[in-house]
């Protein structure tokens, strides 16, 4: 159990120093590739038998084990990890009304004490006051309520399945829905060969061709970033400006007018999909937002017919309130379309 304990500290640590640079749905998605690539041959070595006769709770388990792992590790990059890590440990006290709420397991009145008191040290951990309800403390706590919705499915599972088949199932069943998902828009002779990879692998991708301006407005919504792997000479990277003006981080490659409109930091050399990934392109807190916005707009207007006049009009509304930004943002929107 202790070894356990410090394992999971330290899977935590590595999550905090990732989170850095990589968005919550990769960090989530490679740390169940890589225990299912650890995991799969050691299962298929030991000739265990995987047929299950209890697939739903396998599901319910898996559902809640995963959720539990998106908002904790959403809570560890957001907040101290120490405090993360001691939030998530709560998990215990939700156990009892877990049982009895699922397996009609009373709880016993000498228990109401101990998780009085549990709850009061989570108050304490929280600074009463204002931080109570602060959105990622709340995710934490999330975070071990689904723990113990897992750990109680988990305790099910154990008086039927063996160890090895509840960790397979429950990794599995992450890595395939954890898989990041990819919207690829647009059209190019590389399409039919991109769809036929797709369809080869399996992978978590999709081609979405052509799309009207207002779907494209709703992806950029939902994105928590945006490539630019373009091969040819842009003159001007509509795709990056536009979403630099929803105020998402953007990796493209070095081509065009691209390294001027993104910046050379955020560009790699032509054809290198490797490079795109290793580039650090988080979701970006709100001055970084808010700087893609400007840079998006300033970018636009330069190559507004106006020219200066509309550089200048740009400046002059950079202390605008927000629902004239949304305007100017839209006004950008309509001109490049």
């Amino acid at each position: 159990m202790v070894a356990s304990a410090f394992l999971f500290a330290g899977m935590g640590a590595m999550v905090k120093l990732a989170s850095g640079s990589l968005p919550n749905t990769v960090v989530v998605f490679f740390r169940n590739a890589v225990a299912l690539a650890f995991l799969l041959p050691w299962v298929l070595g030991r000739g265990t038998t995987l047929r299950t006769k209890h697939l739903s709770e396998h599901l319910v388990r898996g559902l809640a084990g995963l959720a539990s792992m998106y908002l904790f590790f959403y809570a560890i990059a957001h907040m101290r990890l120490a405090e993360a890590m001691l939030l998530n440990y709560s998990l215990p006290l939700f156990i009892p009304f877990v049982e009895q709420a699922w397996i009609a397991e009373p709880v016993p009145r000498r228990t109401w004490w101990a998780l009085a008191i549990g709850f009061l040290g989570l108050i304490v951990i929280l600074k009463p006051g204002f931080a109570l309800f602060d959105p990622v403390a709340l995710c934490a706590l999330g975070s071990a309520l689904l723990a113990a919705v897992a750990q109680v499915g988990v305790r099910r599972l154990t008086q039927t399945e063996p160890a090895t088949r509840i960790v397979f199932y429950f990794t599995l069943l992450s890595t395939a829905i954890s898989g990041v998902p990819l919207r690829i828009t647009g059209e190019g002779p590389q399409e039919r060969e991109l769809a036929r990879r797709i369809g080869h692998s399996r992978a978590p991708a999709e081609l979405c061709g052509k799309v009207p301006a207002d779907t494209l407005r709703d992806m950029l919504r939902r994105a928590a970033m945006v490539l630019v792997p373009t091969t040819g000479n842009e003159t001007f990277g509509f795709a990056a400006l536009e979403a630099m003006a929803a105020g998402l981080p953007v990796v493209a490659a070095n081509a065009g007018a691209l390294p001027e409109i993104v910046g050379p930091e955020a560009c790699v050399a032509r054809g290198d999909a490797l490079a795109l990934l290793r580039v650090p392109a988080d979701r970006p807190d709100e001055r970084e937002a808010e700087c893609n916005l400007e840079q998006g707009r300033h970018a636009c207007a330069r190559h507004h017919p106006c020219g200066d006049h509309a550089v200048a009009e740009v400046e002059q509304a950079e202390d605008a309130d927000p629902q004239q930004r949304a305007t100017r943002a839209r006004e950008c929107e309509q001109w490049q379309q």
